[in-house]
């Protein structure tokens, strides 16, 4: 039999063992608690943030997607900017002319008013076009059975910009409306064309004749440079 002494040192050493590991298991178990507590709230701080970051991260794409607009907006509105001014330039530089369909609507608002006579004067020292467009006109006008003269000024001792309608001082309502149903037919074709109530000077010195002293001329087109 072990001494008395001997049991009591041994059951007092598993008594603090047990101690010990007890305090390690409450300890141990603190600290899971803690760790759990810890991971919860570490997981809900996770999903918030994560929710937030999904939102950030829609509203990113969504600034980045309208400013993607703006630019390809601005873009094209640059695009047809340059394309408009490119037209202007091209239409600036195109010679006058009319279509067929556009001869023919002009013919219809003038044949009513057949018999006009009008005399047709070229200035010299305009675009290319001034003669070419001029024959043009003569042969609308004269299918509209108006009396057509063209006289061309040979010395650039005066210059007209774009197309002129004269009408002869006191003229009637015929010519008046005559003259008007021309420019205003013009203009509607996209040929600037200006109306002016009186004859101008004649030109020094010019070529054709006109209609000569014996007809009445009561109206005459002046064809000039393209404005």
């Amino acid at each position: 039999m072990l001494p008395i002494e001997t049991l009591t040192s041994e059951v007092q050493r598993l008594q603090n063992a047990v101690d010990w590991w007890n305090n390690f298991g409450l300890v141990f178990t603190a600290i899971i608690a803690i760790g759990a507590v810890g991971y919860y709230l570490a997981s809900k701080k996770t999903f918030n943030i994560g929710a937030q970051l999904r939102q950030a991260q829609v509203s990113l794409a969504n600034v980045q997607q309208e400013q993607l607009r703006r630019d390809l907006k601005e873009k094209d509105l640059m695009i047809e900017k340059e394309r408009l001014a490119r037209m202007k330039i091209e239409e600036k530089l195109a010679p006058r002319s009319l279509n067929q369909a556009q001869c023919e609507i002009l013919l219809a608002k003038l044949v009513q008013f057949a018999g006009t006579v009008i005399d047709i004067i070229i200035y010299p020292g305009g675009t290319p076009d001034t003669i070419t467009f001029s024959n043009q006109i003569a042969s609308v006008l004269a299918a509209a059975k108006w009396q057509v003269a063209v006289t061309k000024v040979l010395a650039a001792t005066a210059s007209v910009s774009g197309i002129i309608v004269a009408i002869k001082d006191k003229s009637d309502a015929n010519a008046m409306a005559a003259a008007k149903a021309l420019t205003d037919g013009l203009n509607s074709e996209g040929i600037a064309t200006a109306i002016m109530e009186s004859f101008p000077p004649p030109p020094q010195a010019i070529f054709g004749g006109g209609h000569g002293p014996n007809k009445v001329v009561t109206i005459k087109m002046l064809i000039g440079t393209k404005p």
